[in-house]
């Protein structure tokens, strides 16, 4: 897995599906993550569980300090407008920007993938079932799901 060359990422939308795995992601890898999103829920929850900094206000002033420097890595959803606080403050500053896909093709680059698709219901299944069979392969698994389908697996 190609991770970014940037120790601190930012994420813009962190609370969707794509990005609250991707957040998670890095920050199972060391890398050190924060993000926004305009409200909190299940995945803002389990984000901030895990120590990741989530802030609910798009003010500048907000931004954890850590984060509000030109070398963070600013990753955002499509769902954020071209006219939003946030992007337009890191674009602004000279950070590097980048859409989900983009963060998604690069960290898959030099990896084999094995992509369950489903439905966008919230519901789990079929990633959770390939997750936990693959947690008795030689390679450990980096879905999202995995540590929690592997613990459910051996309760």
């Amino acid at each position: 897995m190609n991770l970014p060359p940037h120790t601190h990422v930012f994420f813009i939308g962190i609370g969707g599906a794509g990005m609250s795995a991707l957040a998670g992601l890095l920050h199972g890898q060391g890398i050190r993550v924060a993000g926004y999103d305009r409200s909190p829920g299940l995945m803002t929850h389990k984000l901030m569980g895990l120590g990741i900094q989530v802030i609910f206000d798009d003010s500048v002033d907000c931004i954890p300090a850590e984060w509000n420097t030109s070398n963070t890595l600013v990753v955002y959803t499509p769902a954020i407008p071209s006219n939003s606080i946030l992007l337009n403050h890191f674009t602004h500053s000279g950070n590097q920007v980048m859409k989900r896909a983009q963060l998604m093709g690069d960290l898959l680059q030099s990896t084999q993938v094995l992509a369950v698709a489903g439905t966008h219901d919230g519901s789990p299944p079929p990633t959770s079932s390939m997750s936990t069979s693959s947690t008795r392969s030689p390679r450990p698994p980096s879905s999202p799901w995995s540590s929690s389908a592997a613990r459910a697996s051996s309760s």
